[in-house]
């Protein structure tokens, strides 16, 4: 009866450690994807100096001068950024408008004058400086200041109508200080290349024809 007993208690520890081992160890979920995953180390560190195109559209708000006649255009931009830390960078600053003439709102206006068809570059140079919040996420959502010079092609329409000097529209050449705030997001694709996206408000001062101008762009930063 003895010997009976003795070898149920031995088989009984021999298969309790095997039973215990054969039940699979519970595995840790992965963290769930974000678009502000971090980036690779060099990714925003090696981001010293970038080269950025945009082109999009600009829109003139104010002022009756230029919104009278020419509405929204074409407009392109190109800044050579310096990063002097993770988060701020500064630089230099070109922006190029195009305003379309519309015929329509000007025959709408003088029915029996003669249309000329005069479209309108605007060109600013700008010091600029961008804040990057969040400088090592894959989606980066940034703002830009800038402060410079803008001016305009001149364009003019006159005529002599019974010995009097009609004007139906002059927009002169004047440089004037402009000032800008922009907003956006840059998107990391590559080693070296980001896509972004902004949309800007631009105010030239002290101009009788010129107000505030709204541009929406997209294009690439590429670290130099």
């Amino acid at each position: 009866m003895i010997l009976p007993l003795s070898v149920l208690v031995f088989a009984f520890t021999l298969v309790l450690p095997i039973s215990s081992h054969s039940q699979p160890r519970p595995t840790r979920a992965a963290p769930p994807s974000s678009s502000f995953n971090p980036l690779p180390a060099d990714s925003s560190d090696a981001r010293r100096a970038t080269i950025t195109i945009l082109g999009g559209i600009a829109s003139p708000l104010s002022k009756a001068g230029l919104t009278e006649f020419w509405g929204m255009g074409p407009s392109g931009a190109a800044q050579v950024l310096v990063h002097v830390s993770r988060s701020v960078s500064v630089g230099m600053g070109l922006d190029v408008a195009s305003y379309i003439f519309s015929s329509g709102d000007f025959s709408s206006k003088f029915p029996t004058i003669r249309v000329q068809e005069k479209n309108i570059l605007g060109i600013s140079i700008l010091l600029t400086a961008k804040f990057v919040p969040v400088p090592q996420a894959r989606l980066t959502p940034f703002f830009v200041g800038q402060l410079g010079a803008a001016q305009v092609t001149p364009t003019e329409y006159r005529e002599v109508v019974d010995s009097v000097r009609v004007t139906y529209y002059n927009i002169p050449r004047r440089f004037r200080l402009a000032s800008n705030v922009a907003a956006g997001f840059d998107l990391y694709i590559a080693r070296g290349f980001w896509i972004e996206m902004e949309g800007k408000l631009a105010y030239v001062h002290n101009d009788p024809s010129r107000g505030t101008t709204f541009f929406l762009r997209g294009g690439i930063v590429v670290r130099l």
